[in-house]
């Protein structure tokens, strides 16, 4: 009988890992990172909010308010140490870039603006230049962007790509210096060669249906993706997009989803929950699904 049971979990795909709630409240949860310094840091859309959230030593997750009265918070990054870490959104209806500090709460500092809203933050260590996605004016195809924040620059903005399908989440793998864009409704990935300053290839992400924020292994060989539309986490192929391999189903709009950092549990994916555009919408989630990898 258990052998059936087995048998009828792999025809019908079904996936049972363990899920452990790691915060709650949110209405539109669309971003997270570790800091490495033994912090989670999410942003809530819709709230315009980002909340600190660490594990205690009794092993419970415990939430704090970090950063308010944004207008929305659409992405953050942080440096490898976790020295300072940044954020992309929408200020007093300004578009823009700022720096703060998971020792100082409710303190930050605008660094930078850029011409569309971002969406998405990801930063390449080596050469310290952030990478932000606007989706572009909604409804039009085609009026996406993505913009380059030059730390070490006077953090000067430049468009390194423009005309683009509805681009979204980004993620970069250090090592190769590859930037990867999701366009959220073609399933296309581009990538971009940070080095070289030019755009290397791309990949449509096979199987899914609206490709969200998404990070990439330590190794570089698999991107892991939340997809909006189907509720689902994802892991394809870093190279072809393909090799799909459904993780989780049965989330509420997924939006982004990380590895665990220091502090947290490195074999697990941590993922955000959101499409609430209400203030009072408090049931979507910040999730870990445990020992996934």
């Amino acid at each position: 009988m258990q052998s059936l049971f087995l048998l009828l979990l792999v025809i019908c795909g079904c996936h049972s890992h363990k899920i452990r709630t790691v915060a709650t409240g949110f209405a539109w949860g669309e971003n997270l990172i570790f800091d490495n310094r033994g912090n989670l840091f999410v942003s809530d859309v819709t709230r315009g909010e980002i909340y600190k959230i660490v594990l205690n030593q009794k092993n419970e997750y415990e939430q704090v308010l970090h950063i308010a009265n944004f207008d929305a918070i659409r992405g953050l990054a942080s440096e490898e140490d976790g020295s300072k870490l940044y954020g992309v959104g929408t200020l007093n209806e300004t578009h823009v870039v700022f720096s703060f500090s998971s020792d100082e709460p409710y303190s930050f500092e605008i660094i930078a603006s850029t011409p569309k809203v971002g969406n998405g933050l990801a930063l390449h260590y080596k050469t310290r230049k952030l990478y932000t996605a606007a989706e572009g004016i909604y409804f039009l195809p085609y009026t996406g962007d993505v913009y380059c924040i030059d730390l070490d620059n006077s953090n000067k903005v430049t468009t390194i790509m423009s005309g683009l399908l509805y681009p979204d989440g980004l993620t970069i793998d250090q090592d190769r210096s590859l930037l990867y864009v999701a366009h959220l409704t073609s399933k296309w990935v581009t990538v971009y060669n940070i080095e070289q300053e030019a755009q290397a290839n791309g990949f449509y992400a096979h199987n899914m249906t609206m490709i969200d924020d998404m990070c990439i292994s330590e190794s570089g060989d698999t991107i892991y993706a939340a997809d909006y539309w189907r509720g689902d986490i994802i892991s394809i192929d870093a190279e072809t997009g393909q090799e799909y391999k459904l993780i989780q189903s049965g989330l509420v709009s997924p939006t982004s989803v990380r590895i665990g950092g220091n502090g947290f549990n490195k074999k697990s994916l941590f993922v955000t929950e959101g499409g609430s555009f209400s203030r009072s919408t408090t049931d979507r989630t910040v999730l870990e699904i445990v020992n996934v990898l």
